[in-house]
């Protein structure tokens, strides 16, 4: 899968073994690629309108992956997120896609599916097309 050079991701995720599968494939495409542990880290760092793309653990220390979601669309963020679920946890997917979640994907998730994800994700907003509003409790 080829990484665009303009690819800017946001890992939040507090075991940095998905961040450290991605470097060198970021790397080696002139890619921006920052790590996170906490979602608050993240909301503290960036202005929200540079924030392009984000891959999100669920189940983060203070706020959850879900929350940032949340956060992000209130701040008029259309960034796409992708989260990352623990496996055969069906509610916490449903409730990723409600809060606008691009992608939620199980975890352990092969590298290649999740860079796939991502660049799809990053493409629809590159192309200038709007990332799906929060369904909201009443929308599914």
């Amino acid at each position: 899968m080829k990484i665009p050079a303009d690819l800017d991701v946001c890992v939040v995720d507090p075991d940095p073994a998905l961040y450290n599968a991605l470097v060198p494939m970021f790397h080696a495409a002139d890619a921006r690629l920052r790590s996170f542990v906490r979602a608050e880290e993240l909301l503290a760092d960036c202005s929200v309108s540079s924030v392009r793309c984000v891959v999100a653990a669920a189940l983060l220390p203070g706020i959850s992956g879900i929350e940032l979601i949340d956060r992000l669309r209130r701040a008029g963020s259309s960034a796409p997120v992708v989260l990352l679920v623990p496996s055969d946890d069906v509610g916490t997917a449903v409730s990723a896609m409600r809060s606008g979640a691009v992608d939620v994907l199980e975890i352990p998730v092969p590298i290649s599916r999740l860079l796939h994800s991502v660049v799809a994700s990053a493409a629809v907003l590159r192309n200038g097309r709007q990332v799906a509003a929060p369904l909201g409790p009443e929308g599914a």
